[in-house]
């Protein structure tokens, strides 16, 4: 609840990784129940004194953030700069891919997929956001008519997962 939220924000104040922690949860809480634009504020307010160990949680959350409003741009803006290859990063180019492609930038959303697609991590979380990726590559593929392309990418969808249904 919104209570014991902001209760765990006044004692994590003082410590500004607790702080950041507290924000960004206050921030969920407000995106999940669709109060976007107050989870934006909190994301502004929180970034102010943001502790480098919690830029890519913030960047991924403000980013879903503007693209449930609709601001693909300023997503993207958000995303790009995110160049590392690691499992983290890998959920900020999904959503990179996600907003290019909603911006109408189909061949750099492309490619950020297909990024995501290949990416190596080992964990369950990531071979799941794989799959999505390259499901979501194959029928954007599928969509612009481009079939010989969909192919090898909806192979690579594994076939233990989530999404083979889907892919095959």
């Amino acid at each position: 609840c919104l209570r014991h939220a902001i209760a765990q924000i006044r004692p994590a104040a003082a410590d500004p990784v607790g702080g950041g922690q507290a924000g960004i949860r206050l921030a969920e809480f407000s995106y999940q129940r669709g109060y976007l634009d107050e989870a934006r504020a909190s994301l502004l307010r929180a970034r102010e004194k943001l502790p480098q160990e919690l830029e890519i949680e913030w960047k991924d959350l403000y980013s879903r953030v503007l693209m449930a409003q609709g601001r693909y741009n300023e997503a993207i803006g958000v995303l790009e700069g995110v160049n590392e290859d690691n499992d983290e990063s890998a959920f900020l180019r999904y959503n990179l891919g996600v907003a290019l492609i909603n911006d109408g930038r189909l061949a750099e959303g492309r490619t950020a997929l297909d990024r995501v697609g290949r990416h190596t991590g080992k964990s369950e979380l990531i071979r799941s956001l794989r799959d999505r990726a390259n499901t979501t590559l194959g029928w954007l593929c599928l969509q612009n008519q481009l079939v010989g392309s969909a192919k090898p990418v909806l192979v690579r969808v594994q076939s233990d997962g989530i999404y083979p249904n889907r892919a095959l």
